[in-house]
């Protein structure tokens, strides 16, 4: 039997943070997403800790940001798939771990001329990761359905998100959500994934969120 083989793995944690602002002509809200990589497997052209700055509403024709490590910058427009809504985003790499309290100052110009600032703040981070227990880094498997399975966390988590992703082509052959509680599934159990195939290699990321919707930020230190 030919053998597959899957390079893994990254995990990736993600805080959500935002703060809707009160406006009466115009309604828009910013969003800070914290996101902290696992430092032994950052990839090319990320830092550990990254800042995506965003802004959502409708009429908007630009935006800039500015605030601790952002001079100014524009963000940039978004397509979204299920909502009419507009979202502008721009992701910024960090030199260390953001501070409670940094606070990012949103200038919104709209169609109509107007403009409004907004603010939203950094609550915390997430610093605990789960181990991977199978499949480890570098392994290689002689199956096309491998079973993940990675330790729990101690803090509380609103989803965890696995992702899969040839590395030849960067194409992504999987992406799914599973409970909380999960700490092992089987590749493709939700039949919505792209087959894999022998002789590729592969990573896979652990994406764990601490808070729902993203709308409120869990402390960890």
């Amino acid at each position: 039997m030919k053998k597959l083989s899957l390079i893994l793995s990254i995990l990736f944690l993600t805080v959500s943070i935002h703060i809707s602002a009160s406006i009466t002509e115009n309604v828009s809200e910013a969003k800070v997403h914290t996101s902290h990589w696992f430092p032994g497997a950052i990839p090319q052209g990320y830092s550990e800790y990254q800042l995506e700055l965003a802004v959502w509403g409708y009429s908007i024709t630009s935006v800039t940001v500015e605030g601790p490590n952002v001079l100014s910058k524009s963000l940039e427009y978004k397509e979204t798939l299920d909502t009419d809504e507009m979202r502008w985003t721009t992701t910024v790499n960090l030199p260390g771990k953001p501070s409670v309290g940094d606070t990012y100052n949103f200038t919104v110009k709209y169609n109509n001329l107007s403009t409004e600032v907004l603010s939203a703040s950094v609550l915390g981070t997430v610093d605990e990761f789960p181990a991977i227990i199978s499949p480890a880094q570098g392994s290689i498997i002689t199956t096309l359905i491998p079973t993940f399975e990675w330790t729990a966390l101690t803090i509380a988590l609103d989803k965890i998100g696995i992702f899969v992703m040839e590395i030849e082509s960067s194409e992504i052959k999987w992406v799914t959500t599973i409970s909380t509680e999960q700490t092992k599934v089987d590749y493709n159990f939700d039949e919505k994934a792209e087959p894999l195939e022998t002789g590729k290699s592969y990573i896979w990321i652990l994406e764990c969120r601490d808070s729902p919707n993203d709308d409120v930020a869990f402390v960890m230190s």
